[in-house]
């Protein structure tokens, strides 16, 4: 893409962004890079709706709903979205439902549905790859950082194996082939 262009990578394409709900479900893109493009096993969630009824600082954006929603401390959400499922969909908040990028989120009334404000979209995050703590500030970094994520390459290099070979890799047996392939 053009320097100018607010895409990078696979996870700022329209493909990867559209989900076609009303909202741009930050959370499944982050659990399906963490799932799918980091080998990363999650514990499936207990059945969970986001509320609008609890509490929520500063307006109602998505990524606030899902703070509020999900990162609630003592609860068993918080361990797997604060660090690692949220902070990923966070990065990506400049790509709304359709995969249209985005600085601004509309905020509806929910009496009516009109458009009741407006606000900037808040894509800074730390994404804690590779147990990193580098921030970033927008998709286009952490499309950055995770090209350069040595846990992503591992993951790639796995789904590569597996799909070349036609079978699921022995670590005792093929560790050294999968090393090699890094």
């Amino acid at each position: 893409f053009p320097a100018t262009d607010p895409r990078a990578g696979l996870f700022t394409r329209v493909g990867f962004a559209l989900s076609g709900a009303r909202d741009d479900n930050l959370i499944i893109r982050g659990a399906r890079i963490r799932k799918d493009y980091f080998c990363q096993n999650l514990t499936p969630p207990a059945a969970f709706v986001l509320s609008s009824a609890v509490p929520i600082n500063g307006p109602p954006t998505m990524r606030n709903i899902v703070i509020a929603n999900t990162q609630v401390p003592g609860t068993s959400c918080t361990g797997c979205h604060a660090n690692s499922i949220n902070p990923i969909g966070f990065a990506l908040e400049n790509y709304d439902s359709f995969g249209r990028y985005r600085t601004k989120e509309n905020i509806y009334d929910p009496k009516d549905g009109t458009i009741a404000s407006v606000v900037p979209v808040d894509a800074t995050s730390v994404p804690k790859l590779d147990a990193s703590t580098t921030q970033v500030s927008d998709g286009i970094e952490l499309s950055k950082q995770i090209g350069d994520s040595m846990d992503f390459n591992a993951c790639f290099v796995r789904h590569y194996f597996r799909f070349s070979q036609g079978r699921t890799e022995n670590i005792s047996g093929d560790g050294c082939k999968l090393n090699r392939m890094l």
